[in-house]
């Protein structure tokens, strides 16, 4: 279940079943941070958030408390982590579902 092909798997899985991944108005955020890739797509019904850290040591980042305590969708840490806080190449995906 750890391994780079179950989590491939996962992402696979996901973008099928996940719309949103490939629909909606794109944003990109954090533009100067050399550190994090993020960005948020967003439908009339889902928002997501898309984070990357590609530096092997913790970075913090500054975004809308809205995404705080929100559902985690996939990350390759298996502990949640805390939010603002990037662990070393922690990735992860973030979705708000509006209506629910």
């Amino acid at each position: 279940q750890d391994s780079i092909f179950y989590y491939y798997q996962k992402l696979i899985r996901l973008r099928k079943t996940e719309p949103i991944l490939t629909e909606g108005k794109f944003q990109l955020l954090l533009k100067d941070d050399p550190c994090i890739f993020a960005y948020t797509r967003t439908t009339e019904k889902e928002q997501l958030l898309v984070l990357c850290n590609f530096k092997g040591q913790e970075v913090s980042y500054e975004l809308p408390g809205i995404w705080k305590d929100q559902e985690v969708l996939i990350s390759n840490y298996a502990q949640e982590g805390t939010f603002g806080i990037l662990r070393p190449y922690e990735g992860k995906m973030i979705i708000i579902r509006k209506g629910e």
